[in-house]
Formats: structure tokens, C-alpha cells, sequence
């Protein structure tokens, strides 16, 4: 039998409020998109200089792809990387170059990954995007604006 005095009810009430701050905390911490404005110009700079010497002669100097290697701005990117976090296309980057993965910093390949998002027309915010994964595994990429309120 439940013991149904008043001492039980209040636990319960709290162990309910408890698990709705829980809730709303998780919920505080869901993923962000790439239209907030993940990274910012000068670091999208940087990449560039990084992809022109490290990435361009597989990529092309306008990221459409070379041969095998995959175009890495345009539609066919945005739909291929829709609704995925960043974690994932920062550990694709890398595995580049294919003759030397991961040979340049976790920082270098950030750099990278802001001068692709800067590419695809996304827009700059005020910090950089760090190589942090877990920080990355919250920020989803779009390839859909989202509408304003």
C-alpha cells in the first residue's frame, strides 16, 4: 500500500518540479543553427588561406570539387550536410588531406570549416568557431535560412 500523507505528496511535487527544471535546462542547451552566426570573417580569412594551400588542388579554388573529391559549397553540399551538427563535418575535415590526415591543428581545421561555411553564404557572428567537438555536436548545419519572426 502507498503511504498517501501530506510529506509524500510535497516529494512528489518536487521530484516532478525537479525533473521540469531538468527538462528545461536540456532544452536551454539544444543545438543552434549555422545561421546564428557560428564563426566569425577574420577566422573565415584564415580558412580561406589554409584551403587554398592545403584543400584547393582536390576542391578547386571555388570548392565545386575536383574529380573524386566532393564539392564542398553549392546545393549539392547543402543537401548532403542538411541537418547534420557540425561535429561531423569538422571530423571529415579532418581526415583531409587523404595522404596526411589530421596534419594541421584542431584550431587550422576550424579555420577551414569557417572559410566553408563563410562559402556557403552563411552568415559571420562575433567569435570564432572552436574545435571543440562537443561545442560543435550543438550547432546544426541548414542549408534553409530560417524564416524571421
Amino acid at each position: 500500500m502507498v503511504n498517501r500523507t501530506p510529506r509524500t505528496f510535497v516529494w512528489l511535487v518536487l521530484g516532478f518540479a525537479g525533473c521540469a527544471v531538468a527538462v528545461g535546462a536540456a532544452r536551454a542547451t539544444e543545438s543552434k543553427s549555422v545561421w546564428a552566426g557560428v564563426y566569425t570573417e577574420a577566422q573565415a580569412r584564415k580558412g580561406a588561406e589554409l584551403f587554398t594551400n592545403v584543400c584547393a588542388n582536390c576542391h578547386g579554388d571555388d570548392l565545386a570539387g575536383i574529380e573524386q573529391a566532393p564539392a564542398l559549397a553549392g546545393d549539392t553540399f547543402g543537401e548532403k550536410w542538411n541537418t547534420k551538427t557540425l561535429n561531423k563535418l569538422f571530423e571529415r575535415i579532418q581526415d583531409m588531406p587523404p595522404t596526411k590526415p589530421k596534419s594541421l591543428t584542431p584550431e587550422q581545421y576550424a579555420d577551414i570549416l569557417a572559410y566553408v561555411l563563410y562559402v556557403n553564404e552563411l552568415p559571420t557572428g562575433a567569435a570564432p568557431l572552436k574545435a571543440d567537438l562537443t561545442e560543435l555536436a550543438d550547432i546544426t548545419y541548414s542549408n534553409v535560412k530560417p524564416a524571421t519572426k
